[in-house]
């Protein structure tokens, strides 16, 4: 999962600063660990890799970013089976765990998944996907 963005915002004068990965190497948690695949499977980098971290029905998993952030788009790398995030919420929290913004994924069969917050940076610490029923 890549929540990027930057910080500070550019203000008139200044131009676009570059997309960052967020979460890269980020301390990650999830509700279970299946054939020994972990939380930090989903914020080493590698977009191929098959972390299987949706197994089970309310499953969630979540990133601290350390920090309140300014964040302007989620990417999620969904490679290993795509009905995995059907019914899944996507949700950005503060330092509180109060939804800041929230996304409802209803049904969705691809490889990539872009929540684009259409030019807007949403403010938050953790990001966290959880799975309702499939």
């Amino acid at each position: 999962m890549v929540p990027s963005g930057n910080h500070p915002t550019p203000g008139p004068s200044m131009p676009p600063m570059p997309l960052i990965n967020l979460v890269f190497n980020k301390p990650a948690f999830q509700r279970g660990v299946i054939q020994g695949k972990g939380p930090y499977l989903a914020v080493d980098g590698d977009k191929e890799r098959e972390n299987s971290i949706f197994t089970e029905i309310r499953g969630w998993w979540k990133v601290d970013l350390e920090a309140m952030a300014s964040i302007s788009r989620i990417v999620i790398y969904n490679s290993d089976h795509p009905w995995h995030l059907r019914n899944a919420y996507i949700l950005v929290l503060d330092n509180n765990f109060e939804v800041t913004a929230g996304y409802h994924i209803i049904e969705y069969n691809h490889d990539v998944i872009e929540i684009d917050f259409s030019g807007e940076y949403i403010e938050g610490r953790y990001v966290k996907i959880s799975i309702w029923e499939w």
